[in-house]
């Protein structure tokens, strides 16, 4: 039998892309017992993954108070040999793990003290220091784990982290080719379909794009937004924004296949990201998206971050707009719509180029970062 590994997660959905298409079946298929702690609505088995369900009561007090020491309890019971864990709230369970003797692996998924200053919750005067407090808190937890994962480069770069750059592994958010290998030329041809995926909140640009996709004209066009809102208030204003346009349309989140079917359909992939300071180094290999919509064969209509702009404009994949001009957005889904060899060529690019980023060889330095912790030559 293979050793015990404990993915825990009490923000991700039990079928985060990143937690378990990425990372738990890559543990699976190399012979590890994965067991994966989330929110579920009953304990199951899934791709050889023992999913051990936590409420899925929502509410950040209850999740940070309650839920995360839930968590803690079942991932005792299992004695696993690495408890694996995904949410900065989760840092003092690590902690706790990592003084009872266990491995443990911090896994850090956003620049989390940067994305602090976005969060709408926190009172503008507090954001600076709380995100200060974060980062010297994070600063004294790194020196306990066992290993570092993080999906970024830009997280890397941090004072903090590289102080402990000995036991940091960069992961990055490249597509499982595996799960989704499937033709995806020709588009369909009687309409332009647009698409937005991953959380829906105002820092991407949702807004924007919808008032900018309302504008124009032609009658075969379609948008497209899949995923979570990120608060009620928000998913509201949106339903608002969207009544009675039947060419615009809501589809909550689905599987890593099911998406995938979904962007195979689709012609232009939507990153209207707001210049957040998490959002400006989501390329630095961290943001699904980019990479999912390019292995679906996507344009880009992105946002004119320098970095952006280089690789998007650079690769000839897309277009890059001031995300909080409508007009700008809207002037780009036209030229598409009325420019269709371009649209292929670059849809072809697009495709081309995300061969260069799969996660084969990320998945390669997880199994290694195990073996090196379990003293392992194989398992």
């Amino acid at each position: 039998m293979g050793s015990k590994v404990c993915l825990i997660s009490t923000v991700h959905p039990v079928f985060d892309t990143r937690i378990f298409y990425r990372e738990a079946m890559t543990l699976s298929h190399s012979g590890y017992r994965v067991f994966l702690i989330a929110s579920y609505n009953k304990e199951s088995i899934v791709s050889g993954i023992k999913i051990l369900p936590v409420s899925s009561r929502k509410g950040r007090i209850f999740r940070i108070l309650i839920k995360g020491w839930q968590a803690f309890f079942r991932g005792i019971r299992i004695n696993a040999d690495i408890y694996h864990f995904h949410d900065p709230e989760l840092i003092p369970m690590g902690i706790i793990l990592k003084l009872l003797g266990k491995k443990v692996i911090y896994d850090v998924h956003e620049n989390v003290s940067m994305q602090i200053y976005s969060k709408n919750w926190i009172p503008i005067i507090l954001r600076r220091y709380i995100a200060e407090i974060f980062k010297f808190i994070e600063k004294i937890a790194l020196s306990f784990f066992s290993g570092i994962i993080v999906a970024g480069e830009d997280i890397m770069r941090q004072t903090h982290f590289r102080r402990v750059s000995y036991k940091v592994t960069l992961l990055r958010n490249f597509p499982v080719v595996e799960l989704t290998e499937k033709e995806v030329f020709p588009k369909p041809q009687n309409k332009i379909i647009f698409i937005y995926t991953g959380i829906i909140s105002n820092d991407r640009g949702i807004l924007e794009v919808i008032k900018a996709f309302k504008k124009i004209r032609s009658v075969n066009i379609r948008l497209i937004l899949l995923g979570q809102f990120d608060s009620n208030n928000f998913k509201e204003k949106i339903l608002r924004e969207t009544q009675g346009c039947n060419n615009i349309k809501y589809i909550p989140s689905v599987s890593y296949q099911e998406m995938f079917d979904i962007l195979a359909k689709c012609h232009v992939g939507l990153m209207c990201f707001k210049p957040t300071p998490n959002n400006i180094g989501a390329l630095s290999g961290r943001n699904n998206k980019i990479y999912e919509y390019m292995q679906a064969g996507l344009a880009i209509i992105g946002s004119n971050f320098p970095l952006w702009e280089e690789f998007i404009k650079g690769n000839k994949i897309g277009i890059t707009v001031n995300p909080y001009d409508p007009s700008q957005i809207k002037e780009a889904m036209e030229f598409f719509i009325t420019n269709p060899i371009e649209l292929d060529q670059m849809e072809k690019n697009a495709k081309l180029l995300s061969r260069e980023f799969s996660w084969g060889k990320e998945s390669e330095k997880l199994i290694e970062l195990y073996k090196e912790l379990l003293n392992e030559d194989k398992i």
